[in-house]
């Protein structure tokens, strides 16, 4: 249940919950938990008794749910908000266990789908880059710019931004399975060194959300002249060889 400072309240808001908690119950029911008759609660509401107890407001506050009593205080009405009101707020709500389980409610009544979102998503700073970087610096250097190019082309096409869907799209899409595969390795590595200090929870999601895709690669044996072949043969000394040669350099000399 949460505490409201009625004085704070203007007329407005007052009627307000009292219209919503009418609205949820009955006007009857309403007035009978407040101890007036259905007639006062109806003037209460029509706006024509210039002010209403507090005790009355308070009574029907806790009848509402939070969701319900933040609808009739505050509705959906904007204020320029600069930082540090908005600083402010983050810290009240840090040492204010009430105000912040109120807070909460709204965000997630408000911005649920903006925030399921954004706690699946890691932004990558420039110091998370540079941090990396540093972490390589007991690879070789080969191996050392190559994570650390197909990294930054991994995040250049994030746009910085590391999520399950992101990442799985950009390996889809890649030019080839070789710079998928080389991507996935990369962003692996700076999830489990990088990510994973800052947000375990998080770096796990991104870490278990891909695999690292299966390069391909093509074996083409060089094809040897008659010649080449020849050479080969002779340099074998053993007497089963020897037989052998004997016998290719017959077959050989067909083809010349």
């Amino acid at each position: 249940m949460v505490k409201i400072d009625v004085n704070k309240l203007d007329n407005e808001q007052k009627i307000r919950i009292l219209k919503k908690a009418i609205e949820k119950y009955g006007l009857s029911y309403v007035a009978q938990k407040l101890g007036i008759d259905r007639s006062t609660l109806y003037k209460y509401v029509a706006g024509r008794v210039k002010k209403v107890q507090d005790e009355i407001i308070s009574t029907t506050a806790e009848m509402l749910s939070v969701e319900e009593l933040s609808d009739a205080i505050y509705g959906l009405k904007t204020i320029d908000v600069d930082p540090t009101v908005a600083l402010s707020v983050i810290v009240k709500a840090m040492r204010d266990e009430g105000f912040r389980n109120f807070f909460l409610t709204l965000l997630y009544q408000y911005m649920r789908d903006y925030l399921n979102t954004t706690t699946s998503t890691y932004i990558v700073s420039e110091e998370d880059v540079k941090k990396f970087e540093v972490l390589l610096s007991d690879k070789s250097k080969s191996t050392k710019d190559m994570r650390m190019r197909y990294l930054k082309r991994a995040l250049s096409e994030l746009s910085y931004e590391l999520s399950p869907d992101g990442i799985r799209e950009i390996l889809i899409e890649a030019d080839s399975p070789n710079v998928a595969r080389h991507m996935a390795n990369s962003l692996k590595l700076f999830i489990k060194t990088v990510v994973k200090e800052k947000n375990p929870g998080l770096a796990h999601l991104l870490y278990s959300s891909f695999t690292v895709p299966k390069g391909k690669y093509k074996h083409r044996p060089e094809n040897l002249n008659i010649e080449t072949l020849k050479k080969i043969f002779d340099a074998i000394e053993h007497q089963g060889a020897i037989e052998g040669d004997s016998r290719i350099h017959c077959d050989f000399n067909l083809f010349l």
